[in-house]
């Protein structure tokens, strides 16, 4: 939304799983994995595949200037 707030705030996934991010406001979104950074356009969405290499694995996720609005636990 457009305080970049995540729903849920903490998800458990599958290694690989694909997530669906949206962008439900009128500016362009920057979001990021861990340190990887993705843009979303002004209501748009994007799927990302998240994994990792060592289980479990707990995914920051950060938007725009907002730090650790949400956490992707990747388990095995």
């Amino acid at each position: 939304d457009a305080a970049c707030a995540t729903a849920p705030s903490i998800l458990t996934i599958k290694n690989g799983a694909t997530l669906l991010f949206d962008n439900r406001t009128p500016k362009v979104i920057t979001f990021g994995l861990d340190t990887t950074k993705y843009t979303i356009p002004a209501y748009d969405y994007r799927l990302v595949a998240v994994t990792a290499k060592t289980f479990p694995h707990a995914t920051s996720v950060d938007c725009n200037a907002r730090p650790n609005v949400g956490t992707i636990n990747v388990q095995k």
